[in-house]
Formats: C-alpha cells, structure tokens, sequence
C-alpha cells in the first residue's frame, strides 16, 4: 500500500471520530437547549437558532479537522507534500489555513454561545423570568381530553375525566379554574394555546388525551403557559382502569405543585377520596353527566340521565355523586313543570339526603341541596347556605355560584348578587348564561349601560342570540326610549332563528318591543297576566319602559304626585287605577287600551305610593 492511500485511510477514520464527537455534542446541545425552552420560559425559535449555529460550526468543525490532519500527518512522516497539502484549502497564501485551528475553533464556538446566552438573559429581562407571574400563575382552563381510544362511543369516558380533574381543581382555593361549560367550547378547536389562553383570561391550560382500552387505561396530560407554550409539567399514565381515580387525583395534585398553588390537608383530603369501588358504576354515572351537562334540563335528556344515574346507584347504593346529581335531575324536571307532583320532589329531597347520609361534606349534595330548595320550595335561605356550604368545600363551583347569585337577585340584594355573578362570569367566560343573568340582573336595577356592556358581549360570543336580542330592545327603550333601534334588535334576531324564543312570558315581551316600535297594537291583545313578572319587576323595569314609550308616542303621562306630567296632545284619554295588589292585571289591561283607544292618544296612570 502507498504511503498516499495509507495518509488517505487514516485521515478519513480521524475525521469520522471527530463527526461523530460533534454530532454527540451537537445533540447535547439541543437537549439543553429545549431543557431551558421549558425551564425559563425561552420561546421556540431559540431551537432553530442553535440549529444554525452549530451548522455554522459544522462546516468550520470539517474545515479545521482537514487542514489539522493534513499537517499533524505531514509533521509525523516527515512529507513536505502533506503538510503543503493543508495550504491547498482556501488557497496557498489565503491565510486562512492559519486561522482554522483547535484553539481558533473553540474559540469560536465559545464565542457563539455566549452570543447565545446574552441573546436569551436579554430577551428574559426585557420579558420578566419567562415564567407566570405569582398571581396570574394561578389561574387555569383543563381542555376538554381528546378520545384517544378505537370506539368513538368512548368520548363519554374522556369528557368524563376531564369534568373530574376540573372538579378536583376546584377544591383547591388558591386556584381560579375555569368552568366546564366555558372549556368545552375547545373540544377539537385549531386555535392555539396562546389564543385560548387570551380567550379565558388564564395564565395556564391542561391539555391531554385519554385511551382506554379493555381493563387498561392511558392518560396524558401536560400543562403549558399560555404566554410562552412553555411546558410546565407533562406525564403519561399506563394503568389498569381501577386506578383511574388515582390518576386524576396526582394529576389536581402534579398541577397545583407546577402552579405553586397552596393545597391544604383538608383539600388533599378531598382530592384522593375515591367516590365509587365499582367501575362499571362509574361508568353510568359518567353517561348520565354526559346527557345533564351537555343538554341542561331539557326533558329527553334530563330523563335520560336520570335513568343512567339509577343503573348506577343499582350496581353501588353508595355512591354518593350519583345520589347528588339524581336529586338535581329530578328537581330540574320539577322546575321546567314536566312533572309539578308533590312525589317528584320527594324523589329530589330522599336522592340528596341520601348523599349525606354517605358523604355529609359533600359539595355536590350541598348543590343539589340548595336547587332542592329554590327550585321546589323557594326556600331561599335554605337554598343560599346550601350553596355557601358547597363553596367552603369547592370555591370555584360555578353552579354554586350562579345559584347564589340568582337567589341574591330574587331577595333584592343587588350588590351582592353583582358581585356573585361578575365572579360566575370570570369562571364561565365564554358561556352566554351567566352574562345574560347579569344583563339581567342589571337591566332589573336600571344599570342600562351595565346591561348593555354584558349583552353586546353576549352576542360577540353567539351572534344573533334571541334573548340578548331581546333584551338589547328593552335596553333601547327603557334607556333611549329608541324605537327604531328597539325594533332593530327585535327583527334581527327573529331573522336569525325565529323560533329561537326564551320562553313563554319572554314571547310576550316580544310582542310589546314590536308593538312599542311598528305600533301594530292587535298583537297586544295576547299578553296574559304573567307577561310583568311580579311587583318588584314592575317597578323596577316596567315603569321606566312606559314612561319612555309615553314620550315616544305622544301620550300624556300622570305618574303618582304630578300635577300635570308631560302633556303631548289632544282630547282623547284614558284614565286607569287600581290598587297594589292588581298591578300585573293593570299593566296589561293598561297597553291593551292605549291601543285600542282612538288617537291622538292621552294616557293617565295612577299607581299607589311605592312605600
């Protein structure tokens, strides 16, 4: 063999030792530097800068290894042409075979990460520590778990997990954890955590997949910051399914440590309480909420749930969530007057007592509990401690609270009940329930411009919704006295879904906002008694409706006390009184006269004090 092949060979093997010590190293390197991606908080692109930097570094890496070999073998042979060979790269008087080596490179090469490193101590002062602030921190959203699992039928059990760890969540007081109506608005979304991260106003999300297959179960779940996507903490459970609840309890426990959130005995207590021994129970129990939350208390579904909720208590008479959510399915077919029977409500009241009976400190028998009473009995006292004795147990139940909130209203405690439904809202951000309680709840003590402010939210959430719709005209004329845009309101929502109605006395409010702004009064002969809502709603809202339609419509308006009111036009008059005790049967015999009467039109009203 030549002396040429021989350097030749030997070369080549040098030179594929140090590729490979590079890609080693190379590999390190980006290990490190996805490790301080999810530690600090570093944004993604910091990857693909390392990438180029040690491509960079590759080329000098060959380059330098070439010129060092040619000449570490020309020195040892004593070949003039090897050593000469070096100076071939890059040209004989170049002079860049002098600067390509070792010391050279390494130089190099600690020189361009250290450029790395002040690139990202600058880009983490600028932006804070990259991590979540201690207060903001807090706060999470648990996406809904895709269904990992073969049969699609499955997707009952992983929205079944997902409700689970959001309800261990919200054991934990020093979390703000948003609720599962909000969060099931992602199920399959394509935004990204950052966007709905900005949606729920939460510095963290929980995302993951469940896969279930036979007795086995996998689970894996990882929390991102919704302001870096940085990882906050990631793992995947293998286990066989009667550990199912353990998984879900490390899973609240694995968060509330990533988020620094304070959990107490009591709350870790509550959290690793197994609610069933038997599996196939559960099951049930999970369908059932399936068809309870996902449709509320309409009939088909509510007696669906109510069926599966029996097949489970069947299979473990101790499984106190199941007794709770019976007792909320029963009161809830009492509430939307499917079945008004004295013996329905036993059901509800023997299904919760029974819960206590099992688990006294249950929060889901103190919901069912507190519905029990405000919907059965208008106990609302009873209903309210109920709901006070859920949220000592559970702080972030939003069912708690926007029962709460709508007993306060019904009491007439205003403030109390703003400030009780503002916090449902910050739970329940992207559900257009709790702002409509709230427009409503303002609309009631006259805070029109409150109430306009949650409706239009309302309809940024579900375009063309019927009763922000609704509610948005009598905003219009009780506030602005403003027909036309009343009238808008009221026909772009009918266009939209015209079937789309509240319900029954919110019909007939429709009516009134149409006949108020086409003035078409043969509509208003179908108002019935109940269209007011009671005394108080009277007051509190009818009144300034009328008194704005007056002024509309040139009528003359005698309100209690006033000598003469606001005197628009001609003879024709119409004089009503009654006492307190008739004013819903007044209200409606009063708007049916107005225009039923000739024009021009006058109107006296004449209502008792309001001491």
């Amino acid at each position: 063999m030549s002396s040429s092949n021989l350097r030749t060979r030997i070369g080549q093997a040098r030179l594929g030792r140090l590729v490979l010590v590079y890609a080693g190293a190379s590999w390190a390197v980006l290990e490190a530097t996805d490790f301080f991606i999810n530690r600090f908080g570093l944004p993604e692109w910091f990857i693909p800068a390392a990438l180029v930097l040690l491509l960079v570094g590759f080329i000098v890496f060959i380059a330098t290894a070439l010129v060092q070999a040619r000449q570490a073998l020309g020195t040892s042979t004593g070949d003039p042409d090897a050593a000469r060979g070096a100076g071939e790269i890059g040209g004989a008087d170049s002079g860049l075979p002098r600067l390509l080596t070792w010391r050279n490179a390494l130089i190099g090469g600690a020189f361009a990460f250290g450029l790395w490193g002040v690139v990202a101590t600058g880009w983490l002062l600028l932006r804070g520590d990259g991590r979540i602030g201690d207060r903001d921190m807090k706060s999470i959203a648990v996406l809904p778990f895709a269904n990992m699992s073969a049969d699609a039928d499955n997707e009952y059990f992983s929205d079944g997990i997902t409700d689970d760890i959001i309800t261990h969540l919200s054991k934990i007081a020093d979390l703000t954890v948003i609720s599962r109506t909000s969060v099931m608005r992602y199920k399959n979304t394509e935004k990204s955590i950052r966007e709905i991260g900005e949606e729920l106003g939460v510095a963290a999300i929980l995302e993951g997949g469940v896969r279930r297959s036979g007795d086995q179960v996998r689970i894996n779940a990882q929390l991102i910051d919704t302001e870096t996507d940085a990882h906050l903490w990631a793992e995947i459970y293998d286990r066989q399914l009667t550990n199912v609840f353990a998984i879900q309890s490390d899973v609240a426990q694995q968060i509330a440590s990533a988020l620094q959130a304070t959990l107490t005995p009591a709350e870790k207590e509550r959290i690793e309480r197994k609610p069933t021994d038997n599996l196939e129970a559960y099951d049930y129990y999970l369908r059932g909420n399936a068809f309870f939350d996902r449709f509320g208390y309409s009939v088909d579904a509510t007696l669906e749930a109510e069926r599966l909720y029996r097949k489970a208590l069947e299979l473990d008479p101790s499984f106190a969530s199941a007794w709770s959510q019976l007792s909320r399915a029963h009161s809830g077919l009492y509430w939307g007057f499917f079945d008004r029977s004295s013996e329905r409500l036993a059901m509800a009241r023997e299904a919760f007592e029974r819960a206590f009976e099992i688990e006294p400190d249950l929060p889901a028998a103190h919901v069912a509990a507190g519905f029990f009473y405000y919907y059965g009995s208008r106990d609302y006292e009873s209903a309210l401690r109920e709901f006070e004795a859920a949220l000592a147990a559970e702080p972030n139940n939003a069912d708690a609270l926007e029962g709460s909130g709508w007993i306060q209203r019904r009491l007439g405690r205003w403030e109390q009940a703003f400030a009780t439904l503002e916090r449902v809202v910050e739970l329940d951000p992207r559900s257009t329930t709790p702002l409509l309680t709230l427009a409503e709840t303002a609309y009631y003590d006259r805070r029109y411009e409150d109430a306009e402010r949650y409706l239009l939210r309302t309809l940024a959430l579900t375009p063309g919704d019927a009763q922000a719709s609704r509610l948005l005209a009598w905003v219009s004329a009780s506030w602005h006295g403003d027909a036309d845009t009343a009238r808008a309101f009221v026909e772009a929502a009918l266009d939209a879904d015209p079937v789309a109605l509240p319900g029954a006395d919110d019909l007939q409010s429709w009516w009134l906002v149409r006949v108020a702004a086409d003035n078409s009064g043969d509509l208003l002969g179908r108002l019935s008694l109940e269209s007011f809502g009671g005394e108080a709603c009277w007051k509190r809202s009818w009144l300034p409706i009328l008194r704005n339609l007056a002024t509309t419509a040139n009528w003359e308006w005698h309100s209690p006390g006033s000598a003469a009111g606001r005197k628009r036009s001609g003879p024709a008059s119409v004089q009503l009184s009654y006492c307190r005790s008739s004013v819903m049967c007044c209200g409606a015999e009063l708007l049916s006269t107005i225009w039923r009467s000739s024009t021009p039109k006058s109107v006296t009203l004449r209502l008792p004090p309001s001491n």
